[in-house]
This record gives structure tokens, sequence and C-alpha cells, in this order.
């Protein structure tokens, strides 16, 4: 920090620096491991940055062991792969699964790939998730997601079988 800046004007591009948001005012608590980080490391404490980016997220206080935010990002990311499979042509599968074999797997031609056996794979889930909307439409429900699927998602991914949705449903 200069003398000629404020520091109102230091924090913010610090801030921008560190989690590509303006101010701390945009970020959300995703944004605080990394913030926090940061400030300890240009504050000369880089074991407490690397600890604070190490930890995980604390379960919330009604939850089971377990409940921590990155498993609710992983569960996020799972109904996200299963609208984009349900959402997309078949034709842009295929080009996703023939670009991720050009690029990871070099060398090794498509029909011998382990990109096409998981590319086939992706289209069984696909029918299967077009089926089930199919069904759904013929009941008249709305979207190819109920609440029943992320719930049913939701016990597969933290193993809570007992899982029952809260007063908010």
């Amino acid at each position: 920090m200069d003398d000629s800046e404020t520091f109102d004007t230091w924090r913010k591009a610090q801030c921008l620096e560190a989690v590509g948001k303006p101010g701390i005012t945009a970020c959300d608590h995703y944004d605080f491991r990394p913030l926090l980080a940061h400030f300890q490391t240009l504050a000369g404490d880089d074991s407490s940055a690397f600890i604070s980016l190490m930890r995980s997220g604390k379960p919330t206080d009604h939850a089971t062991p377990g409940d921590t935010i990155e498993e609710r990002e992983a569960i996020v990311a799972s109904l996200a792969a299963h609208m984009h499979l349900a959402t997309a042509e078949t034709i842009t599968l295929l080009a996703e699964a023939m670009e991720f074999n050009a690029y990871f797997q070099p060398g090794i031609q498509w029909k011998e790939s382990p990109a096409r056996i998981a590319f086939r794979k992706m289209l069984a889930r696909k029918a299967a998730i077009k089926a089930a909307i199919k069904a759904k439409a013929k009941a008249k429900a709305k979207g190819p997601l109920t609440v029943g699927y992320v719930v049913y998602l939701t016990r597969q991914k933290t193993r809570r079988p007992d899982l029952t949705l809260g007063k908010d449903w």
C-alpha cells in the first residue's frame, strides 16, 4: 500500500486479486476462506493461510456428521450433470466425449477409447432420464426433476436413507 491510495482502495484491490470480486460486500460465504488466507499471507502468516485453505466447512448445527459445504456442492454438481444429460442433444454429448478423448487420451482411436465406453453409459443414463420425463409428462408433472428425485439423489450421495425434507418443503 502506498501513500497515495486509501485503505478502502487497497482493500478492494486485494479482494479483487484474491477472489475476483470488487470488494468484501460482493463476496459470499464461499469466498471467505480464500480471502482470509490471502490477508493472512499478506500479514506474513503463511501457516495460518495454509490451514485456512485446507479446512473443511463446518457442519450445520442440525445436520448429521459429514454434512459440509463440500458435500452439498458435490450434490449440486451431480444434479447439474443430470440436468445437462436431460437437456443436451446427443450430438453435443458425442462432441464432448470426442473432445475429452482427443485432449486426455491423444493417440488412442475412438473405437478403442475408454471415452467411447463412457459415452455409451452416458447415452443409457440420458435414455433413462428421458423415459422418466415421459412418465412424468403422462402424470402431468412439471420439469425433468421432481422433489422426490432430488431427495433420492441426496440420499444416495450422503448415504442417509432416512433423509427427510425440512419444513420449507
